[in-house]
C-alpha cells in the first residue's frame, strides 16, 4: 500500500484503503501482512519528519498487520 504521509487525514486514508482491501478479498482480516510506502514525506514539517523517521527506527510500525486499529 502507499499512503500519502503529508495528507492532513493520511490514517483515516489508510484505514478506507484497508477496508477495500478487506471487502475485494486481497486481504484477510485478523493478519494480512503488508508492506507500507509512504509517499510525499519532502511535504512533512522538519518536526514530523524527524518523528517519523524516529518511529519507523524504532521498528514500532514495521509488525502491524490488518487491520491496524490505532
Amino acid at each position: 500500500m502507499v499512503r500519502d504521509i503529508a495528507h492532513p487525514d493520511s490514517d483515516r486514508q489508510r484505514s478506507d484503503v484497508e477496508e477495500v482491501l478487506l471487502a475485494l478479498g486481497a486481504i484477510e482480516e485478523g493478519g494480512t501482512p503488508m508492506i507500507e510506502a509512504l509517499n510525499k514525506d519532502d511535504a512533512l514539517a522538519p518536526e514530523q519528519l524527524a518523528l517519523l523517521q524516529a518511529r519507523s527506527a524504532t521498528g514500532r510500525e514495521r509488525a502491524t498487520q490488518f487491520p491496524s486499529r490505532h
